[in-house]
């Protein structure tokens, strides 16, 4: 199989992820996982776009998709979704903040090497995700949307963390060491 030599940028504006900084979230994902791109990891995102509407979000899924081509994909949303999805692609509905789901996601998948939270934006849920799957996750842990209204905790709370690293605007890349 020949490998696609597509940037993250290109393969973005293909399938058009919902981000509010997706610019410079790009840069970022691409300065992190470009190394990575052809590695086979377990790659989880929460929130995957179209509120309510079954059959809309789902394009930042297809983006990693492309992207990480022999990785595996699991998307999680709290609403349901009929979304046409790579084969490498999964999706759950569940909620963010509870634990038992999150821990059976893992315990079907293995521990995620990546984990980007893209859900609710509530510092309060941000934080409930993270206390679970930080334990479950092998290399990246990364919160979009730092600058809504209902993150305003949220960075304080992860300036505490050790290696957490703001340097994007409006992400938090925490990297275990």
């Amino acid at each position: 199989m020949k490998e696609p030599e597509e940037s993250l940028k290109k393969i973005a504006r293909k399938h058009k992820p919902v981000k509010q900084y997706l610019r410079i979230f790009l840069e970022r994902y691409e300065e992190l996982f470009l190394t990575k791109r052809y590695d086979k990891l377990i790659i989880l995102e929460i929130g995957v776009g179209g509120y309510k509407n079954p059959i809309k979000g789902g394009g930042s899924l297809r983006m990693w998709s492309e992207f990480f081509p022999n990785s595996t994909i699991v998307g999680v949303d709290l609403n349901a979704k009929e979304l046409e999805l790579p084969s490498n692609v999964n999706f759950h509905k569940g909620s963010q903040i509870d634990v038992d789901f999150l821990n059976k996601l893992s315990d079907k998948y293995g521990h995620f090497d990546i984990v980007i939270d893209d859900a609710s934006h509530i510092t309060k849920n941000t934080i409930i995700t993270f206390e679970a799957l930080w334990k479950l996750t092998n290399q990246y842990y990364i919160i979009e949307d730092l600058h809504m209204k209902s993150s305003e905790g949220t960075r304080q709370h992860f300036e505490k963390i050790h290696g957490a690293d703001f340097n994007t605007k409006n992400l938090c890349v925490i990297q275990k060491t």
